[in-house]
């Protein structure tokens, strides 16, 4: 283990001798015990539910976690308002807590597991700005059926089509709400300065349901651009797009989320893109 962790983050997972390495240790060790990713930038430590397949840590191998995470804190301050959809076991909001201090970070997370090992970060990091909500974000406010991963946790979607391998447990009822309710409608929330959405196919639904979050706050806003994901909750790429652009965004695709780059595009390139299928089905939109 001491020399996985030595290598763990170093850009191998090309390499055959770490790859099977990483498959020994995710095998033998991870997928019981879960993983601990040490935070060296700001300090503390994240830990992640066990799993069964690869594909989580792998995005943890690739070093998604540097740059993505740099994005959304370089555009935070002191006192931001952080809103992070789709918390899972609180990475963002571990990397928002830190930075924005005298803030106020807003963690949504419908995975009941996936929210108590959150809040274990939360509170073995001691982060004490952090409002843990156990709820799925979508376009309005009611119940919803939850499907819950066995493989990969953070897969986890309440559309069925987008798990892996459903858990004994099927499905679980689970409250959901919107942004707009949540943060507007209850008249508590002054700003919102960042919200970062992950959620596994709602993606769509939370914009749709968070048209007066952007009106009166416009926050600076990380998207998860998936497209099947998209597609499953019957809502359009081209739908989420043409809202950005009706309230003035620039958008932004990250082309390297290791290294935190960007590539300013216009709509128009967008739409294009959409149109002749050259967009990715996984990829990462910034709109600020």
């Amino acid at each position: 283990m001491a020399l996985y962790n030595s290598l763990r983050g170093k850009g191998l997972r090309n390499n055959k001798l770490f790859g099977k390495l990483h498959r020994l240790v995710v095998r033998t060790f991870l997928s019981k015990k879960g993983f601990i990713l040490e935070t060296k930038e700001r300090g503390g430590s994240v830990k992640f539910l066990p799993f069964e397949e690869e594909s989580f840590l792998m995005q943890i191998i690739g070093d998604h976690v540097e740059g993505m995470t740099r994005i959304v804190s370089d555009r935070l301050t002191s006192d931001s308002v952080f809103v992070d959809v789709g918390a899972y076991e609180g990475l963002y909001t571990f990397y928002a807590g830190r930075r924005a201090i005298n803030g106020t970070i807003y963690s949504f997370e419908p995975n009941p597991e996936m929210f108590r090992i959150m809040q274990e970060n939360v509170s073995n990091n001691k982060i004490g700005n952090v409002i843990a909500v156990n709820k799925a974000v979508r376009d309005k406010v009611g119940k919803v059926n939850f499907f819950v991963d066995e493989k990969d946790p953070c897969c986890s979607s309440t559309h069925i089509e987008n798990i892996h391998q459903l858990s004994e447990k099927g499905s679980i009822t689970i409250d959901s709400t919107s942004l707009d309710s949540f943060l507007v409608d209850e008249g508590k929330i002054k700003r919102v300065d960042f919200v970062k959405i992950d959620a596994e196919g709602d993606d769509g639904l939370v914009v749709r349901g968070m048209k007066k979050v952007i009106e009166k706050f416009r926050p600076k806003i990380l998207l998860e651009l998936w497209l099947s994901g998209l597609n499953s909750a019957e809502v359009s790429p081209l739908e989420v797009f043409k809202i950005f652009q009706s309230y003035g965004y620039k958008p932004s695709l990250i082309s390297d989320c290791k290294k935190g780059d960007l590539v300013q595009m216009s709509w128009d390139d967008l739409f294009s893109s959409l149109e002749s299928n050259k967009l990715m089905d996984f990829s990462n939109l910034l709109v600020e």
